[in-house]
């Protein structure tokens, strides 16, 4: 929450905006805003508001969270569905799904 405060004060965007970001539309110092309250329109940047933006990813956040569940938790596919709303197992595991080999390794030899 406090990077959304932070980017907010850096850049004056509203809360829904902020969490909508893709880093894809970023060019330089801009960030395109396509789906804003009022109309699309282009943020101008300073190189604090861009080092915010490209650490925090609202999505990020949610990705690494259910990869965690499943390699540090411990949870099946379904499970993690169950967590994270999915009614196809095939999203979680192409999107969400950070597991590496290493990690089954680990998960073998414990």
């Amino acid at each position: 929450m406090r990077s959304i405060i932070e980017i907010s004060l850096e850049t004056a965007m509203r809360k829904s905006e902020i969490l909508r970001i893709d880093l894809d539309l970023i060019e330089g110092q801009t960030l395109k805003i396509p789906i804003a309250k009022t109309e699309p329109r282009i943020i101008p940047l300073t190189k604090k508001a861009l080092s915010l933006i490209k650490n925090a990813v609202f999505h990020d956040c949610r990705r690494n969270a259910l990869t965690n569940f499943m390699k540090d938790k411990g949870l099946n596919v379904p499970e993690t569905m169950k967590i994270a709303g999915h009614s196809d197992p095939r999203m979680l595991l192409r999107i969400y799904n950070n597991l590496q080999t290493h990690h089954v390794a680990k998960k073998l030899n414990s």
